[in-house]
């Protein structure tokens, strides 16, 4: 991002600057995502770990939402220079942050971290983790389960916008300008949803929530593909955003509290490839079908994500709710709900 900044100042950035600066900050984006997102464990209580993963994902939702108002602003009154020098600076807190849990012993400090909720493998886990991930993942299904429900709720978001040019246009007889309300109103839902979490979360409604979430989100899209009213879109988009704000904290908590430390950063990585990296092959699924059928069905298509989360998290519970427990841990009756 610096580099870009400095090619800018100097009216040196070219179109090919800037798509090498975005893959390098988002290859870099890939190798530091299950990092982080495999510390929030060690950070908080474990019977708070869904509510963290919902702050963590507010956070970027609310940076999605912010982040393209401050750099139009930026870029009318400053420059296009200006806006990539900001970026590169907002870089800062995140390193400062790191070092900080570094030296308080998080993420492979020095100093031995202290009273947190450890996971060690449970009985019949161990040869698993020591034959890795591949062994790991055979000898507990619920992860793959778990992996395929984050897809599921992330793709449905992904749909929104990819389609959102061609729906503005096809649907709605509006500019594919348009567009960017139609994907701010997705942002939208899933920042009120985060906010909702946790307190709905505390009245032990989670898995409730999880599968009212897919629940919204086929209901949503249904209601996209049948209106010609762009604000009825854009009412029925933001559900969308909200089903994945309910659905997103439980699995994805579900997966940090539930696997043992050895592997839990390796977990997260697969879960940052199923989340984040299955949105261009979506895309260009969902997008070649709207170019055969149309952007209104195959909006419907979408639909078909939510079922998939709904079967996967139910085994994925039932499957925990035979585990065996850990040396010492007297685990409550899982209830399938």
């Amino acid at each position: 991002a610096a580099g870009l900044a400095a090619l800018a100042f100097a009216n040196l950035a070219t179109e090919i600057h800037l798509m090498i600066a975005a893959f390098a900050i988002n290859t870099a984006y890939a190798f530091a995502k299950p990092a982080l997102s495999s510390q929030i464990p060690d950070l908080v209580p474990r019977e708070e770990l869904s509510d963290a993963v919902g702050l963590n994902s507010l956070q970027f939702i609310t940076g999605q939402l912010i982040g393209p108002v401050i750099a139009t602003g930026v870029i009318a009154t400053l420059g296009a220079a200006w806006a990539f020098a900001i970026n590169a600076v907002t870089f800062v807190g995140p390193i400062l942050a790191m070092l900080y849990l570094y030296s308080v012993g998080l993420g492979g400090g020095a100093k031995a971290s202290r009273g947190r909720d450890a996971r060690s493998p449970r009985p019949g886990e161990t040869e698993a983790v020591l034959g890795g991930m591949v062994a790991y993942l055979r000898a507990n299904p619920w992860v793959l389960s778990m992996l395929l429900a984050v897809l599921a709720t992330g793709a449905a978001l992904e749909v929104v916008r990819t389609l959102a040019p061609a729906l503005a246009v096809q649907g709605f007889g509006a500019p594919e300008s348009t567009a960017g309300l139609i994907v701010a109103s997705q942002s939208t839902g899933s920042a009120i949803g985060l906010l909702l979490f946790v307190p709905l979360r505390r009245r032990n409604l989670s898995r409730q929530m999880a599968a009212t979430g897919y629940v919204m989100q086929a209901l949503a899209l249904l209601v996209v593909a049948l209106v010609g009213q762009l604000w009825v879109a854009c009412l029925a988009v933001a559900f969308v955003g909200l089903g994945f704000a309910f659905c997103f904290p439980v699995v994805t908590g579900t997966l940090q509290s539930e696997v043992p430390d050895a592997v839990r950063g390796r977990v997260m990585s697969y879960h940052t490839l199923f989340n984040l990296g299955s949105r261009p092959f979506t895309a260009i699924s969902i997008g070649s079908l709207a170019t055969v059928v149309g952007a209104h069905p195959a909006v419907v298509a979408g639909m078909m994500l939510a079922p998939l989360g709904l079967a996967t998290t139910r085994i994925a519970w039932r499957q925990l709710g035979s585990r065996q427990p850990r040396r010492g841990e007297v685990l409550a009756p899982v209830r399938v709900e």
